[in-house]
């Protein structure tokens, strides 16, 4: 191998891996500096570039195909960041019922305002991501994209497949929130009943005084209680990160 095809090869396997640390979750947040991320990717795309078995010839295009490497990591990032909006948007709707979206405060990890027990559920699941070490997993996804659609190949015309696959992800994130946040919901509303049964039959109490701090305190109550199976919900949901990476590298190894 010349050094012209070393730095080709290189270039390129970096360019992707660069796009995808930008994008995905755990390694795409502020608290890990630019640099770091940067030399993260310098470091795993020399280890990447001995994945390829073709040389990659360098054309006056070359640019253009680092610009479209950069963009395969960034969308292979995005879809699995929009998997991990599905804690946030089920602590969104918990904190709707329990009285504390008008909490929200600023969170410099996404860069605005975000839901408290959203952010709970969030830090919840990247801890279960890492103590199951299935931030590798992230990784290994990454690797695997090489060996089915190598850098240097002629740019994908997405049709109707890729379409599908947004679909499908938007989907799943929908239906892991409302996984998460259904029984919640359900035991909020059953406070809710109790307390409107309590504001008929006995007037004299200000329910609209009482009924907050009581619904806070039962609220976050049945959350400890339901810990368990919050646990088991957001366990289920991390390997519908490998099924999303699995469901993308088809898509681009058929159009390879």
């Amino acid at each position: 191998m010349n050094a012209v095809d070393f730095i080709s090869m290189y270039g390129l396997t970096f360019a992707r891996l660069s796009g995808f640390f930008v994008s995905v979750p755990l390694f795409s947040t502020r608290q890990l500096p630019v640099m770091h991320r940067v030399g993260f990717s310098a470091f795993l795309a020399y280890y990447a570039m001995f994945t390829l078995t073709e040389p990659i010839q360098m054309t006056n295009a070359f640019v253009l195909q680092v610009v479209y490497e950069v963009m395969i990591g960034l969308l292979l990032g995005l879809l699995i960041n929009i998997l991990f909006f599905a804690p946030q948007i089920a602590g969104g709707v918990i904190d709707l019922q329990l009285g504390l979206a008008m909490a929200s405060a600023y969170d410099p990890m996404f860069g605005g305002q975000s839901p408290l027990i959203g952010r709970f559920y969030y830090i919840f699941t990247l801890f279960i991501l890492l103590t199951s070490n299935l931030h590798l997993l992230l990784i290994d996804g990454i690797y695997y994209s090489f060996q089915i659609y190598p850098p240097g190949q002629p740019m994908i015309n997405f049709t109707e497949a890729s379409l599908m696959m947004a679909v499908k992800v938007v989907t799943m994130t929908m239906m892991v929130a409302l996984q998460l946040a259904l029984p919640m919901m359900a035991s909020l509303l059953l406070v809710d009943l109790a307390l409107g049964f309590l504001a008929k039959s006995a007037p004299q109490f200000n329910i609209f005084a009482i009924g907050f701090s009581f619904k806070l305190i039962a609220g976050f109550a049945v959350m400890v209680l339901l810990m368990g199976l919050t646990l088991t919900g957001i366990s289920q949901f991390i390997p519908l990160l490998q099924e999303v990476m699995h469901d993308f590298m088809l898509i681009l190894g058929e159009a390879s």
